[in-house]
């Protein structure tokens, strides 16, 4: 290659090289010096860990020093406009903005990073905070209690435990609230634990924190009054009127967890009730007995209100004793059936007395008669029946008969034995059979058949011997099978 053509070469890559510049330079770049429209392009955004890391962009005009300006004086201004940075947008409760920085260096009115007192292309600037530390102050808001040291919690922190004021004589502490006398909202309790509406495990308020403690009257050290009386409801209504009486060993006032003992004194007639009227006492002796002991408890006065009962074995009730008019008995008294009793208009617990029911033709007593609060003790199913009163109310007793059937009775005989035939005996006995009716059986009759000799009767399936007078008398009550056995 000459000489000549090199020399051309050369030029032409100058040239290209020239021109490239040129390019860049109008541009707006420069070879170190970012964009040449006179503005500076932020993009910065909050640095704290859990904080706000939304992005916001702000075009700020800066001076350059291609515009006249010194150098000096285009890094004041731009360092001006760098620290006025809007914030608008960023918030961080409970902390305080530290600044901006810029690569780990914070911009300050004595310390702006050079890179940015020069037009830049893009800056990506960094909010820094710090978190606040507040107070809690107590006031014990009782005489000789001191207030307990104040608490600097910082932002973010565990919420230490609140403290638990010492026990004062006939005051209980009950915990921290944000007005006196257990005002506004509580925070905390008797043991300390961190609770409360904004007081959480995390310190997450925002501002200082004043608590008063609040306090309860000590129901072990308040005297109560105590009244112990006779009831004048219930079963007690009279009773006092009545001559009953009551005895107690307590005082006018007494603290919780004393006692005393009550003893009641009924009269003639009256007993002491198994359950009394208690108000904040507790007894602790005595079961259902005339004495108790009583033990205060609970907050308030106290009352004991002994209770008595008339005494159901002193206590007259009327004694009734009547045919009954319903059932099997309807009619009865109309019939002429008639009734005696040993019984008085009034009779107390634990008396006897007896009736008799006497039946006329065509009726019988009934097994069963109705009783209220009374108990029969003899007599059996029979017509002369014994009672005792019981209970707690009037006597009743009504007796019951019932009228025969008029229909003749279904009787079936038969003879068994070895050898002896089958058929029925004395047929002529059975077809005209009314309930209630007796027929006898002779023995004459039974005692040798066919060359066997009568052994017993079964009457209903019950054996019957043929007793020594030789007749044996069976009154039927329904259909009867009878049955005669032979050897």
């Amino acid at each position: 290659m000459t000489l000549k053509r090199l020399i051309s070469l050369t030029m032409v890559a100058i040239l290209i090289v020239f021109t490239i510049i040129c390019i860049v330079l109008l541009a707006g770049g420069g070879l170190f010096g970012g964009r040449r429209d006179g503005h500076m392009y932020l993009h910065y955004y909050n640095g704290l860990i859990g904080a706000d890391h939304r992005e916001y962009s702000q075009r700020l005009p800066l001076f350059e020093r291609d515009g006249g300006l010194t150098e000096s004086a285009t890094r004041a201004t731009n360092r001006a406009r760098l620290l006025s940075i809007n914030r608008t947008g960023f918030t961080n409760p409970g902390h305080t903005f530290v600044g901006w920085y810029f690569n780990g260096v914070r911009i300050t009115d004595g310390r702006v990073p050079a890179e940015l007192t020069i037009s830049m292309g893009k800056v990506v600037v960094v909010a820094h905070w710090q978190a606040n530390t507040y107070s809690i102050t107590f006031n014990s808001d009782r005489p000789g209690v001191a207030n307990p040291a104040p608490l600097n919690v910082t932002f973010g922190t565990a919420t230490p435990s609140l403290p638990v004021l010492p026990p004062v004589a006939g005051w209980i502490f009950q915990g921290w609230f944000t007005a006196r006398n257990g005002g506004g909202f509580q925070y905390g309790t008797a043991a300390g634990t961190p609770m409360g509406p904004t007081l959480t495990p995390t310190f997450t308020r925002t501002s200082n924190l004043q608590l008063h403690a609040h306090w309860i009257v000590d129901p072990a050290t308040t005297p109560r009054n105590v009244t112990v009386n006779i009831s004048n409801t219930g079963t007690s209504a009279g009773a006092a009127a009545a001559g009953n009486t009551i005895t107690s060993t307590h005082t006018t006032t007494m603290i919780a967890g004393q006692t005393f003992t009550v003893t009641a004194n009924p009269v003639a007639g009256w007993q002491v009730a198994a359950v009394w009227s208690l108000t904040n006492v507790t007894q602790t002796a005595g079961g259902t007995g005339a004495t108790r002991t009583f033990q205060v408890t609970g907050t308030g006065n106290v009352t004991v209100s002994v209770v008595f009962a008339p005494d159901p074995a002193t206590t007259p009730r009327n004694v009734t004793v009547n045919i009954s008019n319903t059932g099997t008995s309807a009619g009865a008294a109309t019939a002429g059936n008639t009734i005696t009793s040993t019984h008085t208009t009034t009779m107390t617990l634990g008396q006897t007395f007896t009736v008799t029911a006497t039946h006329v033709a065509g009726w019988r007593v009934a097994a069963t008669w109705s009783l209220t609060n009374a108990t029969q003790t003899a007599g059996g199913t029979g017509a002369t029946r014994t009672f005792q009163v019981t209970g707690t109310g009037n006597v009743t007793v009504s007796v019951a008969f019932f009228a025969l059937p008029t229909d003749a009775i279904s009787v079936t005989s038969q003879r068994i034995g070895h050898g002896v035939g089958s058929g029925p005996f004395a047929p002529e006995l059975w077809h005209a059979v009314r309930y209630d009716q007796d027929v006898r059986l002779f023995l004459a009759n039974f005692d040798i058949y066919q060359g066997r000799v009568f052994s017993h009767f079964t009457i209903n399936g019950v054996v019957h011997a043929i007793p020594a007078s030789g007749v044996l008398v069976i009154r039927l009550h329904g259909p009867t099978t009878i049955i005669a056995f032979y050897n």
